[in-house]
């Protein structure tokens, strides 16, 4: 389980969001939905560890994220399409990076999700 307490984010004294609280459960999908701009991206990289909140703390199974080795071997994270390869599709990107971070999560989940998606054949990016 994924549990995100107080997260702010303040970018040029701008706050995109301010004492966000997130409890995403195993196995579920959430959709983040939002005009551009208002930190959809921002909130992903800081859950993913990859960029830091103003405040706030991240936790995976009761642990903080930071140097948690169990958190990194459950993560997957696609970036953008400029991390992607155009010529590959959404499956073999996936799977790309499945490999190169030695995810520990199921290639089977990762294709029932891209299923689910529609996207599990698309050459789209």
């Amino acid at each position: 389980m994924l549990l995100a307490n107080n997260l702010s984010f303040k970018r040029g004294g701008k706050e995109l969001f301010k004492e966000i609280d997130i409890s995403l459960s195993p196995n579920s999908i959430v959709q983040i939905k939002g005009r551009n701009g208002i930190g959809k991206t921002t909130l992903i990289k800081i859950l993913s560890n990859t960029i830091l909140p103003s405040s706030g703390k991240i936790y995976w199974n009761s642990k903080n994220i930071k140097n948690n080795k169990n958190f990194y071997k459950n993560l997957t994270y696609i970036m953008d399409s400029h991390t992607s390869k155009k010529d590959l599709t959404v499956l073999e990107n996936t799977k790309f990076w499945h490999r190169l971070f030695s995810s520990k999560i199921k290639l089977k989940e990762l294709e029932s999700i891209l299923d689910l998606l529609s996207l599990n054949k698309s050459r789209k990016v």
